[in-house]
């Protein structure tokens, strides 16, 4: 039955006897062309193939992204377009959105420790929850009290999602489970689910653009793969052959060492070029970060390593201490849209931890430029943050107590327990190979096999039908003429 090679790891597992279910989480563009080109994609090799879709029906203040909100009378009722195309395709689909009712459900946890400590049938639910409202809110920084209605929403959605999936695992019996990117909550629960059930899963989620696809079959926020796949694609270029690819990651490399990143730039709006700390002795410096940008992480709770950023400080300040170090803790530097406002609450997740007499703060706002405090820190320590690999640009080893996608573990940079941090800390910190990165740069240009069945805006099938993601309806298009309108006398009128 197949008509050639598979491309993505889930594909070698199939053959015309494999019964595979799909599950979409979210009602949005970007996951119905990633849910349906796995669906299309295992109809290549196999007839049984089932695309069920656990997207709620999101108010508009739960979304991740606010562009991506689909809305009824703007995009009308894409599901079910996306479903019927999957069908002509011989793929069976439960497209139906998920609805919460008014008041349906009220959780009742008494704080954020007992939420995230939270399991049900032996799943990680409260994990999932507070990754959810993480992503939602852009922050970790917040109290069970903001958060009530996220929490209602995001455990009603995720009880929900259990029901479906389980019921759909025992009636259509697959024995591989595909979804796309596991920090979102119903791709979470099939994950979960379909291990609790000891059969195969794989996670989707882009490659090297959005017209790429690439899957993992633990997590997509498993380092584990990150560090092996990144390995493989190094091993396997074309040796002594300068590609597009290698050239454009050199380049990126090169710049890296010499200026900030464009990410980095989006914060660097208050810091003054070549200003440090005062400190007449040897100081490392930790450079703190906002964990809901990888919130899938926060799901894990690994036993090998440090569990959070927070725990990991705790054991550094105390290793610093004890070897006499001087110690900075570098709040994550405020993006130049909210620069100058008020931070009393972007630290509320840093209460759990009590700092000690030697931690010294550098304020979010401080003018304090960091790449002037990596050249002169003896040791910079991160948790994953890019400003380790910023450090390992320009020739520095930074000391790493997490696990980042870039992070190799050869390279000798981890310290992922106290006894591991003291030894980093007690040795003189060292120069480091910036080439050492070209394998990670390499693989971010270079990752993902090419979407046969999609792109951002699209999703076809091989018998010639396709679905539109991004155009509105008549009432959409009307209502983005009449903002260009506005806008253009906002702007006339303010001449």
């Amino acid at each position: 039955m197949p008509t050639r090679p598979p491309e993505l790891e889930f594909e070698k597992k199939l053959d015309y006897f494999s019964r595979v279910l799909v599950i979409n989480p979210l009602n949005t563009y970007w996951s119905y062309q990633l849910s349906s080109e796995l669906a299309l994609r295992s109809r290549e090799f196999t007839p049984e193939v089932r695309w069920v879709n656990v997207a709620p029906k999101t108010p508009l203040k739960f979304e991740i992204n606010l562009a991506d909100h689909y809305s009824i009378f703007l995009h009308g009722r894409v599901n079910r377009r996306v479903a019927k195309l999957l069908n002509k395709s011989g793929i069976s689909t439960s497209e139906k959105l998920l609805k919460m009712k008014h008041a349906e459900f009220s959780s009742g946890f008494n704080s954020l420790s007992e939420l995230r400590e939270e399991k049900f049938k032996e799943i990680p639910l409260g994990r999932m929850i507070f990754s959810a409202i993480a992503s939602s809110l852009k922050s970790t920084s917040f109290e069970l009290s903001d958060v009530r209605d996220y929490l209602d929403f995001f455990l009603w959605n995720a009880y929900k999602s259990y029901a479906v999936i389980g019921k759909e695992i025992e009636e259509f019996e697959p024995n591989l489970v595909l979804t796309i990117n596991d920090r979102l909550i119903g791709s979470a629960m099939a994950v979960a689910l379909a291990k609790q059930s000891k059969m195969n899963c794989a996670i989707a989620y882009w490659g090297s653009s959005v017209n790429h696809i690439e899957d993992y079959s633990e997590s997509l926020y498993n380092a584990y793969e990150w560090e092996t796949k990144i390995s493989e694609k190094w091993s396997n270029r074309a040796i002594n052959e300068p590609s597009q690819a290698m050239i454009k990651a050199q380049n990126e490399l090169d710049r890296l060492g010499k200026v900030p990143s464009s990410d980095s730039l989006r914060y660097l709006s208050e810091q003054i070029k070549g200003t440090s700390v005062d400190s007449k002795s040897e100081f490392c410096v930790f450079y703190a970060q906002s964990e809901h940008e990888h919130s899938g992480q926060l799901i894990v709770n690994p036993i090998e390593r440090f569990a959070s950023q927070y725990q990991a400080f705790e054991a550094l300040q105390a290793v610093c201490k004890e070897l006499g170090l001087a110690l900075f803790l570098k709040f994550h530097p405020l993006p130049t849209s909210e620069a100058g406002k008020s931070n009393k609450k972007k630290r509320l997740d840093w209460e759990s931890v009590k700092l000690n007499e030697i931690v010294q703060i550098i304020e979010e706002n401080s003018s304090i430029d960091t790449y002037e405090l990596i050249s002169k820190a003896k040791y910079n320590v991160v948790w994953t943050s890019t400003v380790g690999l910023e450090c390992i640009a320009r020739g520095i080893a930074p000391v790493v107590l997490g696990f980042p996608s870039w992070l190799n573990r050869d390279w000798k940079l981890h310290a992922w327990k106290e006894e591991s941090l003291r030894k980093a800390l007690s040795n003189d910190s060292t120069n480091f190979d910036a080439q050492s990165l070209m394998p990670y740069f390499y693989y971010l240009n270079n990752f993902g096999s090419a979407c046969r069945f999609s792109n951002r805006a699209l999703i076809w099938n091989e018998k010639g039908n396709e679905v539109q993601l991004l155009t509105p309806t008549l009432l959409g298009r009307l209502r983005n003429i009449f903002s260009r309108v506005r806008q253009f006398f906002r702007v006339t009128l303010s001449k």
